[in-house]
């Protein structure tokens, strides 16, 4: 079965250091995460029969803005793969805003 996206990628907190971002994928899958040169990944859950996932990205710089990519089972789902373009997933890579400090 095709483990693409449904939903996401969505930005779903950030703090100082941290990110999580989120997607929905149509089955089962390893969702990684990659910017500025680190990756970080997950495996999705399933809840009645919808399969999320939650990366969370550490180390992040206080105050920085890095653009990110996500793939799903080693594809590419936010724009470009070895050259090869989705346009079911017409966007670029996000970009995500760390604040300089949490209130």
């Amino acid at each position: 079965m095709d483990s693409s996206l449904i939903l996401g990628p969505m930005l779903r907190f950030v703090d100082e250091t941290t990110a999580s971002v989120w997607v929905e994928t149509r089955a089962a899958a390893r969702v990684r995460v990659s910017s500025a040169g680190r990756e970080w990944e997950a495996a999705t859950f399933s809840v009645h029969g919808h399969h999320y996932a939650l990366v969370e990205v550490k180390g992040l710089e206080p105050g920085s803005s890095s653009p990110y990519t996500v793939e799903i089972d080693g594809l590419n789902r936010t724009g470009f793969d070895g050259g090869i373009h989705y346009p079911e997933d017409d966007f670029h890579g996000s970009t995500a805003e760390v604040p300089d400090r949490v209130t």
